[in-house]
């Protein structure tokens, strides 16, 4: 029996009874709806399988239609369809029969999933492709944003259109600091990249993708886009931009305490600023590298990388920062127990300063002044 059949589930028993009438195999009788005597009735063990025998009974327009609307997914547009196949009656039939509803002016959505799902399951793989290029093109028509266009052209095998469309959705999720999103999609995007092709396009997206990674907490995510990038070959030339990314990586090599892989990208950045002939940047980055060693207590490699720091600084032709690796270089010394080096230089630093009226350079020198001193048991001075 119907009940029996159904376990009492509402749900099933309104599908069987409808595959019933569907199937016509039920009349009225003294105003009571009864199965047909003799009949044939084979019940369906699922509600798929129900559904399934309750669209036998549409006709071949509804059937495509309904396929249309099954790829587009639960809701869809009714002015999208009838853009994609302009048959009124197919969809005016199908609202009729009750597989689909009206939800809002002009928005149509199926009555619940199993039906979406029973209807995609009986479309051909070709045809299944077909549509989803169908849908594509129209929503690329009108503007639809990219991250929902990708997905149909995925699904219609269209990898290079799917690819330029998560591109953009990144870029405009990155646009508005939606940083986790952006990376979403940037990663399809990078998934379908083609090996050895457009490689200055993938170089931009990776450095998109590090970004937004970085800044959304992916620290480790961040650090092989980084990687992969310097691995490119089309980034031999370019020292700026790679010491810009060696610098990036040794900030997420300290977010994650990795003090080692730090310092080589460290003198990495500062080498490669040297190439580039931004004496000034390298300078920073020595300077940044000895306090870093100085810290580890290893003073006669922070000796050399101030040395290196005061060097570039001098190159450059910024008092500002070579002030700063003397002073920093003075400290250094007087950590060493070479207290009068490093009196004599955080001295020559601070004059230098003064004579050029840096006033927050000359503070800083004070201070690293009264470091050294302090080393030297000086506290009077």
């Amino acid at each position: 029996t119907v009940f029996e059949r159904t376990y009492g589930l509402p749900l099933f028993i309104e599908e069987i009874v409808k595959t019933l009438k569907t199937s016509n195999l039920v009349m009225e009788k003294d105003n009571e709806v009864h199965l047909k005597p003799d009949a044939d009735i084979p019940l369906p063990d699922s509600i798929s399988e129900s559904m399934a025998i309750q669209l036998d009974g549409v006709s071949p327009e509804a059937r495509g239609m309904l396929e249309l609307a099954a790829t587009i997914g639960m809701e869809f547009e009714f002015e999208l369809l009838y853009e994609i196949d302009p048959n009124g009656a197919a969809i005016d039939e199908l609202l009729d029969k009750n597989f689909i509803n009206e939800i809002h002016p002009g928005r149509g959505a199926f009555k619940h999933t199993l039906l979406v799902e029973a209807v995609r399951k009986d479309i051909m793989w070709s045809k299944r492709r077909s549509l989803n290029l169908k849908v594509a093109e129209a929503l690329e028509s009108r503007n639809t944003a990219p991250e929902i266009v990708s997905e149909f052209w995925l699904k219609a095998g269209e990898k290079e259109n799917a690819r330029i469309s998560y591109i953009s959705a990144a870029e405009n999720y990155c646009n508005i600091h939606a940083h986790y999103d952006a990376v979403k999609l940037a990663d399809k995007a990078l998934e379908l990249w083609p090996k050895g092709e457009e490689e200055h396009d993938r170089i931009r997206v990776l450095m998109q993708y590090a970004n937004c990674t970085r800044m959304s907490g992916q620290i480790n995510e961040s650090m092989m886009a980084l990687k992969e990038i310097l691995d490119s070959p089309v980034r031999d030339d370019k020292y700026q931009e790679t010491a810009n990314l060696y610098r990036s990586l040794a900030s997420s090599y300290a977010l994650k305490s990795q003090w080692h892989h730090y310092k080589q990208s460290r003198e990495s950045a500062a080498k490669a600023h040297e190439k580039a002939g931004n004496w000034a940047e390298a300078s920073v980055d020595w300077r940044d590298l000895a306090s870093q060693y100085a810290d580890e207590m290893n003073f006669s490699s922070a000796l050399v990388c101030q040395d290196n720091s005061i060097s570039n600084a001098m190159k450059s032709r910024n008092v500002d920062l070579q002030v700063k690796s003397m002073s920093s270089k003075s400290y250094t010394l007087s950590s060493m127990g070479r207290a009068d080096d490093g009196l004599k230089l955080a001295n020559e630093a601070l004059d230098l300063a003064r004579t050029k009226n840096l006033i927050e350079t000359t503070a800083y020198a004070y201070r690293k002044l009264a470091g050294v001193l302090e080393y030297s048991s000086k506290f009077k001075e």
